[in-house]
């Protein structure tokens, strides 16, 4: 009965110290790519809530024909609540990708304070018209097995 106490606590404990990372695509491009076929997409990311340590990010598009990133602050080690980062994303279109709009995953993995693993995926769509939009397919984290 002890122990099923015990799991009981862990878990709820697990639930409020859940981190929760959110992102944002900036509308103010810092520069403009050289060839017609690239687009750079500015992404503010930030943790809503607690704190988490050892954060590992991929980006990925699956339009993309070549995709690179770039920190621009930060140190991922231990992030705190309000902890925010700038990512610039160069994206090399495939030929066959829309002008208009383009699909951005980020997938964070993570822990919390006491070692639970995590995985967090948010997609973002990039428009032309100016209307992007953030989807949080994953909005609450979920427990990650290695």
């Amino acid at each position: 009965m002890q122990l099923k106490i015990t799991n009981i606590e862990n878990e709820r404990y697990r639930h409020e110290t859940l981190p929760v990372f959110e992102a944002e695509i900036m509308d103010e491009q810092p520069t403009q790519p050289s060839e017609p076929s690239q687009m750079l997409v500015c992404i503010g990311i930030a943790l809503k809530k607690y704190a988490c340590k050892n954060v590992k990010l991929t980006v990925a598009s699956h339009m993309a024909e070549k995709l690179e990133w770039t920190h621009l602050v930060g140190n991922f080690k231990y992030v705190t609540a309000g902890s925010a980062n700038l990512i610039d994303v160069l994206i090399t279109k495939q030929e066959h990708s829309h002008k208009w709009m383009f699909p951005i995953e980020l997938i964070f993995h993570f822990e919390d304070m006491v070692g639970n693993s995590y995985e967090q995926n948010i997609h973002c769509m990039w428009r032309g018209s100016g209307k992007h939009q953030v989807l949080n397919f994953m909005p609450v984290p979920m427990i990650y097995k290695n």
